[in-house]
């Protein structure tokens, strides 16, 4: 099973402001659900208030140390450990190839997911690190106002894929969709 972060930074690895994104780009909103459907997604409480309410399609796991937090149509989980444990029951509930709920007229099922997406934040992020082998990283080219950083150093790992994208009258920054690896020790 992998553990993948899915985060979306400024050019200095900012991350948040008072609890939500600094920026607005739809194709990246887009290119989350497309990475994260199917898949159980871990959350710490924070973002999940942020967000209001499940992410539809996926296994919503929120971390949290609040024994009385228990959001509808979410698992809750005390540690990482935890956490980890929810995904894999969630993923061996389903059989490999099964039926899931559709992004668009196109899909039909999915093959059972391998990796387990964390979604923020920091927080949530710094835990999940030492267990993370990928990173799927939208980088907004643009500097922003934030309360909130990325808490990891990228040189740890592999650029294996990237699909830079120009500002548009949807996009006020040009950003790109990366796909980084952690470098195996030698």
């Amino acid at each position: 099973m992998q553990v993948a972060l899915v985060i979306a930074t400024d050019l200095d690895g900012i991350i948040g402001k008072e609890g939500r994104l600094p920026w607005h780009l739809p194709a990246d909103l887009k290119h989350f659900r497309r990475l994260t459907f199917g898949k159980p997604v871990v959350m710490g409480r924070r973002t999940y208030e942020s967000i209001g309410k499940p992410l539809d399609g996926r296994t919503n796991i929120v971390l949290t140390r609040s024994a009385d937090f228990r959001p509808a149509g979410c698992l809750t989980a005390a540690s990482v450990e935890d956490a980890m444990a929810l995904a894999v029951r969630a993923l061996a509930a389903r059989a490999p190839g099964a039926p899931i709920a559709e992004l668009d007229s196109t899909v039909e099922s999915a093959p059972l997911p391998t990796e387990i997406m964390v979604i923020g934040g920091a927080a949530v992020f710094s835990a999940f690190l030492p267990r993370a082998t990928r990173v799927y990283w939208t980088r907004v080219e643009a500097r922003v106002e934030g309360d909130v950083r990325f808490p990891i150093d990228l040189a740890a790992w592999n650029e294996v894929a990237r699909e830079d994208h120009q500002a548009d009258a949807r996009h006020a920054h040009a950003y790109s969709f990366r796909v980084l690896e952690r470098r195996r020790a030698a």
